[in-house]
């Protein structure tokens, strides 16, 4: 009994911890996405695709940041010109002499514990309370 409340207590804390994160950055003004997948490696940085907490999906150059595919990465975005690719929609993080400018990074598998605790207290608040159904 006492490790399934170690573990219980343990999951919960790691749920808090990616909530304090998310919520710390929207109140700084910041924005929380999701590395959907790299797409472009190179020695000064790195190109993703982000799903930002805002909803929108865009593309962005990391600059001396490897970012991990299903990690949340909190960053200050900015629009710049992508001239090698033409791009009016690459988003800048950081630049080429200051570095990178990512303020918080939650790690793939805090990510995917997260969603699974969210999805299963979903479950549990929609679950029909007289127990019909099963």
């Amino acid at each position: 009994m006492r490790f399934l409340e170690r573990r219980r207590a343990a999951q919960a804390a790691r749920y808090e911890a990616v909530q304090q994160t998310l919520q710390w950055a929207e109140g700084q003004g910041l924005v929380a996405g999701r590395i959907q997948h790299v797409h472009q490696r190179a020695r000064r940085g790195s190109k993703a695709v982000v799903i930002l907490s805002t909803g929108y999906v865009v593309d962005c150059w990391f600059w001396y940041f490897r970012p991990e595919a299903g990690s949340f990465v909190v960053i200050q975005p900015s629009v710049g010109f992508g001239p090698h690719t033409g791009s009016s929609q690459v988003h800048f993080i950081g630049s080429e002499t200051g570095g990178p400018d990512v303020r918080a990074v939650v790690p793939r598998r805090d990510v995917a514990f997260f969603d699974r605790y969210r999805a299963r207290a979903a479950r549990r608040t929609t679950r029909d309370p007289s127990g019909g159904g099963r």
